[in-house]
């Protein structure tokens, strides 16, 4: 099978958790392979009959501990632990994920917004506490703030669980709290991008 045409980046890590919640992240809806103890990673020789046909594998050494790995037609990722001067390293290999900036030309990375699924539940109770204040946060004069997210953060934070990945959820900030607006489909934004460049 060729490589892969996707886009590709390497991200370094601290911790774990965070290197899964970027792994997660990426995924979205695409199948994913976790190992069944979590934490513990598994041996890459388990996975590297999967990872074989994907130009990372040259990207990996034998020593190296794989935590996850999801395919999802010619796109494909992975979180690998490598220590370093004796300390464990976690590298997420994938597809660039920066929808933000594609879409607004600047964006600002929060761990906030990383995916709650992929974090311990005192971790996650954290983000959705810094979610609504964000959501609770007015914009500057003349502006709006996207966050750009996942479904589980918002049911985490909100008690809303939206319908499905892509769309639009408008929140306006009220009195220390916010107040759900409504929400923007894909399709509709396609509808309002077509409208936008026939002017």
């Amino acid at each position: 099978m060729g490589t892969s045409l996707s886009p590709r980046i390497a991200r370094e890590f601290e911790s774990r958790n965070e290197a899964m919640a970027e792994f997660l992240r990426a995924a979205d809806q695409a199948p994913r392979l976790l190992p069944p103890d979590d934490g513990a990673g598994c041996p890459l020789f388990h996975a590297l009959a999967a990872l074989s046909w994907t130009t990372e594998t040259g990207l990996v050494q034998g020593s190296d501990r794989l935590h996850a790995v999801w395919f999802l037609g010619e796109a494909a990722a992975t979180v690998i632990e490598r220590e370093i001067d004796g300390k464990p390293t976690f590298r997420y290999l994938g597809p660039r994920v920066e929808t933000a900036q594609l879409a607004f030309g600047r964006n600002e990375v929060s761990p906030v917004l990383y995916f709650a699924v992929g974090v311990e539940k005192e971790e996650r109770a954290r983000q959705s506490q810094k979610l609504r204040a964000m959501l609770s946060s007015p914009p500057t004069a003349n502006s709006n703030t996207i966050l750009v997210g996942h479904n589980a953060n918002l049911k985490e934070a909100t008690g809303m669980w939206p319908k499905k990945e892509g769309d639009a959820h408008v929140f306006r900030p009220d009195a220390g709290s916010f107040v759900y607006i409504g929400d923007v489909t894909a399709e509709e934004w396609v509808r309002f991008a077509g409208a936008a460049a026939a002017r």
